[in-house]
Parts: C-alpha cells; structure tokens; sequence
C-alpha cells in the first residue's frame, strides 16, 4: 500500500506593514493633493490701480469678469479693460489691457504672474511689454511672427503675447463687436522637445539592449554631457520647481504651448533607471551632468550612502 508523503509546505506570506518610508509617501501626497485644491481656490486680482493709470478720472462699468468699461464724465466711451491668461513659465500669467474703441492696445500691465525672477528680469529690461502697445486685435500678437522673442525667456514672453492677444480679441468680440480671427491652436514643437524625446530614448535602449558595462556608461556620459550642453545652456530647460508649482496651484498649462512640460513630467514619473532613479536624473539632468563633471575633475570618490 502505497504512502502518500506531502510535499513542502510554502512558506507563510509575510504580513505587509505600513513602514516609515510609506507614511512619508502618503505624508507627501495627502500635502501635495491639499496644496492643489489650495492654490486652485487663491486666485485673484486687483485691477484698481491700473485703472487709474490707464483712465485716470473716468468711471469704470464691469461687464464682466475680465472685461470692464471706462466712460468720462458725459457718457462716452473712452475704451475698455480687458484682462487676458495664458501658461507662462511658472504657471497662469494675467495680463490687463487698455483697448481703445478701435480695438488697439492702449497700455498694457502684468497683474498676476508667478514667473522665475530672474526670467522675469529679463522680460521687463528687453521693454517687452512695450512692443506689444499699439497692436490690432486682428494682428497676430505672436512671437516669431510679428513679435521677436526674448532669448532665456521664451515661455514668458509667449505667455505674455498670448495673454495680450486673447485680452484684445475679447474686448473686440464683445462690446465693440469687431470681426475676430478664427483661434488658432498651433502647436508649439521644436528642437527642444525632439532633444528630451531622443535622450529619453537613447536612456531606454541602451537598457534594452545587452552592452558592455564600460560602453553603457559611455553612453550615460554621452547624454549627460548632451543634457548639460542643449537642456541645460542652449535651451534653458531643465527640471525645476516652477514645473511643481503649476501642479502644487492647480494649473496645468495648454499641453499646444507646453508640450515640453507635458514629455518632461510623463518621463520622470514613468521611465526608472536604476535604485529608484528616474531616467532624467540619472542619465542626462544638466544640474546631475554638472556635478558630475565637477567630480570627475576635481578627483571626487563615490561614497555609499543609505538612508534607512
């Protein structure tokens, strides 16, 4: 009579327990989530002095939210005050515009931005917002076109623009019932996007594939030192808080504009390195190639470091 022997027993499944680093995820999200809601209810603006500046004397009729009249003293139309925004580097940029009754931009003032100082700095020294009094609703009030950029402040003077035009263009459509020009959605992709895509993928295949440990980290050193020099001194554009804080305020800029916003944060939440690293920080971040060739000059020894 045959015996039946059992076999070995699985071993028992460890019982999962919330451990300190999982409450300071959860911690960070519940924080991230509250700030969100937060930053997308604190919102707004006070148009008063710059209706003193551009109608001093005139009583002003609100129309709307972002639209408001002026009119003088006996009843006539004097222009209107239009607010505009659009994406701008660190998120929402509004702009208010004095529009005349034939639909040109009087004066034009920033009420609200949340742009990197020094960005900014450069925007008002180049006289930026001088270029764009005295434009047409029906002119296209966009860089490359009728406007020249401003080199290290792309996305603030195309926020800039944009806001200008969509102010002008409502005080049109509305209450001075001008003809407008059809919106136009163009989309804004260039060599700066094709950069991050191929650096993407140059990290990604070079894990895809079987090389040679020295080949591989010369591949890594090739994107580092490709970030360094195109993300991070020809473009200007690497990762940097402004791309949390649009999400931390509850913005998320026109995907048309900011395409490279969009292919920068679908990579680092979705492409992994190695030991918890993001493909960008580890293979071709400017400030992570900076440091890096600094080290490698100056002699500097990896030490391990843990944090537990």
């Amino acid at each position: 009579m045959s015996q039946i022997v059992p076999g070995p027993s699985a071993p028992p499944r460890k019982k999962r327990t919330f451990s300190r680093h999982d409450w300071i995820r959860l911690g960070i999200l519940v924080w991230f989530v509250a700030c969100w809601f937060i930053g997308s209810a604190r919102d707004g603006t006070n148009l008063g002095p710059f209706f003193e500046l551009a109608y001093p004397g005139a009583e002003i009729q609100q129309i709307s939210e972002q639209l408001h009249r002026a009119t003088a003293p006996d009843g006539s139309v004097l222009g209107y005050v239009s607010v505009g925004v659009a994406s701008g580097y660190g998120g929402p940029l509004a702009v208010a515009a004095a529009i005349d009754p034939e639909g040109r931009v009087a004066s034009v003032a920033v009420v609200r931005h949340r742009e990197t100082p020094s960005f900014f700095d450069r925007v008002t020294k180049a006289r930026f917002l001088e270029r764009l009094v005295g434009r047409s609703h029906d002119d296209p009030i966009e860089l490359g076109e009728d406007i020249d950029g401003i080199s290290g402040a792309t996305y603030s003077a195309l926020g800039l623009s944009q806001s200008v035009r969509r102010a002008a263009r409502a005080a049109a459509a509305g209450p001075l019932d001008l003809p407008v020009p059809a919106p136009e959605r163009r989309i804004v992709f260039g060599v700066p996007e094709l950069v991050l895509i191929g650096l993407f993928a140059a990290g990604l295949v070079q894990r895809r594939i079987r090389i040679k440990k020295h080949l591989r980290n010369r591949i890594r050193w090739a994107t580092l030192l490709t970030g360094l020099a195109t993300l991070g001194f020809l473009y200007n554009s690497p990762f940097v808080l402004a791309h949390i804080n649009m999400v931390l305020i509850g913005y998320w800029p026109e995907w048309q504009t900011h395409l490279y916003w969009y292919l920068l944060m679908v990579g680092l939440l979705l492409f992994e390195a190695k030991d918890e690293w993001n493909l960008y920080c580890y293979d071709f971040c400017p400030f992570g190639a900076a440091q890096d060739v600094l080290g490698l000059v100056g002699g500097a020894k990896s030490r391990c470091s843990r944090f537990s």
